[in-house]
């Protein structure tokens, strides 16, 4: 009988298959099921391996696997030897959608390699404000960049089976109060601004998993927002993967449960007593549980732990050093050049590093690059045949900014050059024939006050462990730059128009912020108003020259095809980004001047070559939400199409015209509980 009985037993209870997940959940313990939306703890097994971030939980009897999660986003943070990649805003700064594919790929290779079954980047949360200390993760002031960035990062990381996770969903944009803040924004800046960027990783990408962030949105967690999770990410989007909390216990676990959220981590054991609690009670439906642990089977069965697939433990390592080098300087942004650069073979410069901090890599916190160490600029100008000498012509000055996560940056020593900087620049400038300073930061510094002094200035961000071999490649002419600012550098801190409600200081935290510059983000606003700024959203020079012609404006099949022709018009091969902005018929919804609607980079061009860029849009990316009818809508007339070589150079001009109007319905969610005082222009 004891025989029978366990055959019997064993009958009843399957083996994970992709083919058959309602048949294993039927079979779990609602004990079991409600373990399975909470992740490993603080000391799962995966620890053992150097995996720091989480992992979900092993249910051996069913075949189900532990599977472990590693954060980015610039390089796998493990406990193995990982390159330590440019940050998210010097790729953006690329504008080079294939390149960071290339980059992204490289990091699912080594998370393959290592045994991780989903990496927990990208970020691309907007730069609402200079001194988010975490802006250096994400990518630019514009969503459409955003998107288009995480898209392409998300395509590279699951070439390789390996998951994405799109984060931080959603606002997420200060440090200060991070884990209690309640942003409080219109509908309509929530889509078109904050929203945007992870719709189109959504729709062209298909991640794996999105992160909840750790704030309120108008008044509830993110993570327990159904609207949001539900609504808006799956009924709207059509986001079919997982749903995760942002790392921390909050006693919301059965809101999260049924706002949609699958997996609680990095896992506490008293949110699964509370999602049992709340079931024996009535406040929690099992069709609940049973939908989210769908979901995280769903994931599971698509990982290599559960396809018996192990990671090789050996990555390209030495040719993914190489990539993140060229993925650097492809991204490197030249804000000056009086014709210093680039300088010539054999030159004698004199470095000074003005900060003191030596060569900034990458930001702290999850997103920091890991351990290992990181290469000089003295080294790799060294090494690029420079010669380092205190009697010099030239002298290369190094200002260093970090940021991390759980602070925001300050005013004034953050973000403008302490007076003991600015003395020693002058110094320099004084001293040195000739100044190229080298904005190694994480972060936007004010330039406008002394931006005049030196010769040149280069803008690396913080580019990576070996980012130091980029800078030296630009410096001495063997990369001709071709970065494009991904947001703007205002004249004065206090011009942006988020400012008045950001914390400058510990002393203006608030528990809640209100998002009153609406739409108005970024170049968005200097754009409208004319104001200036110190470099504008998408600046960036060359050491050649380019000339932009033969703008034409197609609608065909509902999708409008935007052509330019640009020629190298200089003495050296180089690449330009052209960027295309669209500014919308008058008489519907009050809208920005211009708004970046499509953009496309250059092969390497030789002098007098030329290349036609073809760019496409849809009417729907020219809608705008209209809170008042709940939709998206285009109105019909003329839509000017401005290709620039930033946003406010624009180099030509066309027409798009849509004859009838058209509109996108969509069901009211997440709206403001108070009356937000939004800015009109």
């Amino acid at each position: 009988m004891a025989a029978c009985a366990a055959a019997v037993l064993a009958a009843a209870q399957p083996v994970l298959r992709t083919d058959n997940i309602d048949e294993v959940l039927a079979a779990m313990t609602l004990e079991e099921k409600a373990a399975l939306l909470v992740g490993g703890g603080k000391e799962f097994p995966g620890r053992a391996k150097g995996l720091p971030a989480g992992s979900t939980r092993a249910f051996e009897r069913y075949g189900i696997p532990l599977t472990n999660l590693a954060d980015g986003p610039a390089g796998v943070r493990v406990n193995h030897p990982c390159t330590g990649f440019p940050i998210g805003t010097l790729l953006a700064s690329s504008w080079d959608t294939s390149l960071v594919e290339e980059v992204a790929s490289a990091m699912g290779e080594e998370a393959r390699a290592y045994d991780v079954g989903l990496l927990l980047a990208p970020g691309l949360n907007i730069h609402r404000n200079p001194l988010c200390g975490r802006n250096f993760e994400y990518f630019s002031e514009d969503p459409l960049l955003s998107g288009k960035m995480a898209s392409a990062y998300v395509k590279g990381v699951q070439s390789h089976g390996v998951g994405a996770t799109v984060k931080h969903f959603a606002v997420n944009n200060q440090e200060s109060l991070r884990t209690t803040l309640d942003v409080r924004i219109g509908e309509r800046a929530l889509r078109e601004i904050y929203l945007k960027g992870f719709e189109i990783a959504v729709r062209e990408a298909s991640p794996w998993a999105v992160m909840a962030s750790y704030n309120q949105l108008n008044g509830d967690y993110t993570q327990q927002k159904k609207e949001l999770l539900t609504g808006i990410l799956r009924d709207e989007w059509g986001f079919d993967g997982l749903v995760m909390t942002d790392w921390g216990f909050k006693a919301g676990t059965v809101k999260a449960v049924q706002a949609g959220n699958d997996l609680m981590e990095p896992g506490y054991d008293g949110e699964i007593r509370n999602i049992l609690t709340a079931v024996k009670y009535g406040k929690l439906d099992v069709a609940d549980i049973d939908r989210n642990a769908r979901r995280v089977l769903e994931y599971i069965v698509k990982t290599p732990a559960f396809l018996g697939q192990p990671g090789s433990g050996a990555p390209d390592l030495e040719g993914h050093a190489k990539l993140s080098i060229r993925a650097a300087a492809d991204g490197i942004i030249l804000l000056k050049n009086d014709g210093i650069l680039p300088l010539r073979a054999g030159a004698k410069i004199a470095v000074l590093d003005l900060s003191e901090k030596g060569f900034v890599a990458g930001g702290t916190g999850s997103g920091s690059i890991g351990k290992g160490g990181v290469t000089s600029l003295e080294t790799a100008l060294k090494k690029a045949g420079l010669e380092i000498a205190e009697q010099a012509d030239v002298a290369v000055v190094s200002i260093g900014r970090q940021a991390g996560e759980a602070k925001d940056r300050v005013i004034p020593d953050d973000f403008c050059l302490t007076e003991k900087e600015r003395s020693l620049l002058e110094q320099a400038c004084a001293t040195y024939r000739k100044v190229v300073v080298v904005l190694n930061i994480c972060g936007v510094v004010e330039t406008a006050s002394w931006k005049d002094l030196p010769a040149a200035i280069l803008l690396p961000w913080a580019p990576g462990r070996d980012g130091a071999f980029a800078v030296a490649d630009v410096l001495s002419g063997k990369v001709n730059p071709s970065g494009k600012l991904p947001m703007t550098f205002p004249v004065d801190y206090w011009d942006d128009p988020s400012s008045a409600n950001f914390p400058s200081d510990s002393a203006s935290v608030k528990p809640f912020v209100d998002y009153e510059e609406g739409i108005y983000v970024g170049y968005r606003y200097y754009s409208t108003v004319g104001k200036a700024v110190s470099y504008p959203f998408g600046y960036g020079l060359s050491y050649t020259s380019f000339d932009y012609s033969k703008p034409k404006v197609k609608l065909r099949s509902g999708v409008i095809e935007a052509r330019i022709t640009v020629k190298n018009t200089g003495s050296v091969a180089g690449r330009e980004v052209v960027q295309i902005y669209v500014s919308a018929p008058s008489g519907g919804l009050e809208k920005p001047a211009r708004e970046l609607k499509a953009f496309a980079k250059t092969r390497l061009l030789a002098p007098g070559e030329k290349e036609t860029l073809v760019m496409r849009l849809t009417p729907y990316d020219l809608a705008s939400y209209n809170e008042a009818t709940s939709a998206w809508e285009s109105p019909a007339g003329d839509y000017q199409c401005l290709f620039g070589a930033s946003s406010e150079d624009i180099r030509a001009s066309a027409v798009a015209r849509l004859k009838k109007p058209q509109s996108w319905p969509v069901k009211r969610r997440c709206a403001p509980v108070i009356d937000l005082k939004e800015i009109r222009l």
